[in-house]
């Protein structure tokens, strides 16, 4: 869970299955998963530029510009907008190298420590630069991102540094193909250092204003706040989806892990979701460890702007298989209802599927990768069809 500002999480307790008469215990608890209880994220100690209006500025500049790609057709927003709501575009599915997965929401990641659906950034910032390199998406090199935004925004003081030599026009990178790799391992060290310093300011200054993006308010929020004014007002949220709730936060143990004003806890788990047809298992979590432990980007780079003590949820990190093996970030339920696919990687078709999923608790398809045993942390709920169309009619409310 963050630990940066969010601490409005409360898992509610279990124990009521059937729908009851509204009360002024259902209004309390349904306020604690209403915007109402959002309160502001803190600036990320790691990004310099975080809360800061002239970078929140730019960075909106460069979440929508195309020119950082190589096709000059793709932007930050090519796969986080859709008709104009930041909604994930699935018009552009998971490809094999993103591993099969599906574009997470991008409104409310500001609560997050962790990014990706198996958390191998740590920081908005770090998260934003990836997708610059990686070739099913923008496909740049380093250099290319770096010179794309030193040519479109001359002299910008967010990405001008004290480095006096011409930056070369060349494409190299690091983490690019043998091509790039070769190219950059050719640059003298100190102009390797000053690109990646320049490359982590404009992924800065995008988290920047990425960290600004707030959920709107779903039917379920206005339905809570009137009642919450005037509990009068509770008939008019629809009898199914009281008892949706009522299920959500007791009998269906959604509340466990999908807690709080944002539908999430944050955490990652195993929940014995099917690999995407045709594809071997994921091992989510576990990979995503290692890779963050070896991300310059993170929060005890070079490249960071944190302080002592700032970066505890990766000192702390459990790297424990037991805790990661299989688990993917448990993503907020907001708007769960406009998505085409679910599931880390698109493998769930529509929500009542995702539902029966959590029904039948079938075991993981990594158990066979072990010494045997379920694996998945989900068993079977024995919701009847009523009440699966219940719990559907609360998740398409929020």
């Amino acid at each position: 869970m963050n630990v940066r500002g969010f601490c409005t999480v409360v898992l509610i307790c279990a124990g009521l299955s059937a729908w009851a008469e509204p009360s002024d215990d259902f209004l309390q608890n349904a306020r604690k998963f209403t915007l109402a209880a959002l309160v502001p994220p803190d600036p990320d100690p790691s990004n310099r530029f975080s809360g800061q209006p002239d970078a929140i500025a730019f960075g909106e500049k460069l979440f929508f510009d195309p020119g950082l790609s190589r096709s000059g057709a793709i932007s930050c927003a090519t796969c986080h907008v859709t008709n104009g709501v930041f909604q994930p575009n699935e018009s552009h599915p998971a490809a094999t190298d993103r591993r099969f997965r599906s574009v997470m929401p991008i409104v409310a990641t500001a609560y997050q420590d962790f990014l990706f659906w198996d958390g191998r950034a740590d920081s908005l910032w770090a998260q934003a630069l990836a997708p610059l390199e990686n070739p099913s998406e923008h496909d740049l090199t380093r250099t290319e991102v770096v010179n794309h935004v030193i040519a479109a925004y001359p002299n910008h003081p967010m990405i001008a540094r004290k480095q006096s030599a011409t930056l070369p026009q060349i494409a190299a990178s690091p983490s690019g193909n043998a091509d790039a790799r070769k190219a950059w391992h050719r640059l003298p060290v100190d102009m390797q250092h000053d690109i990646n310093h320049r490359f982590a300011d404009i992924g800065k200054v995008i988290a920047a204003y990425v960290e600004t993006l707030s959920p709107m308010a779903s039917q379920w929020d206005v339905w809570v706040d009137a009642a919450t004014d005037d509990p009068g007002k509770t008939a008019a949220i629809p009898p199914q989806v009281r008892e949706g709730f009522v299920l959500f936060t007791g009998k269906a143990r959604c509340a466990q892990c999908h807690a709080g004003p944002l539908f999430t806890d944050f955490d990652f788990h195993n929940t014995g979701l099917p690999a995407r047809v045709g594809q071997p298992p994921d091992l989510g979590r576990q990979a995503g460890l290692v890779a963050l432990r070896a991300d310059p980007f993170n929060c005890l780079g070079p490249f960071s702007d944190a302080g002592p003590g700032d970066c505890m949820p990766l000192e702390f990190l459990n790297m424990s298989m037991e805790r990661s093996f299989g688990a993917f970030r448990t993503p907020s339920l907001r708007g769960v209802s406009q998505r085409s696919a679910l599931g880390h990687a698109g493998q769930v078709a529509t929500l009542r599927q995702m539902v029966m999923h959590y029904n039948n608790a079938p075991a993981s398809p990594l158990r066979n990768m072990t010494s045997g045993g379920r694996i998945s942390e989900i068993v079977p709920l024995g919701l009847s069809q009523s009440e699966v169309d219940s719990l559907i009619a609360f998740l398409e409310s929020i």
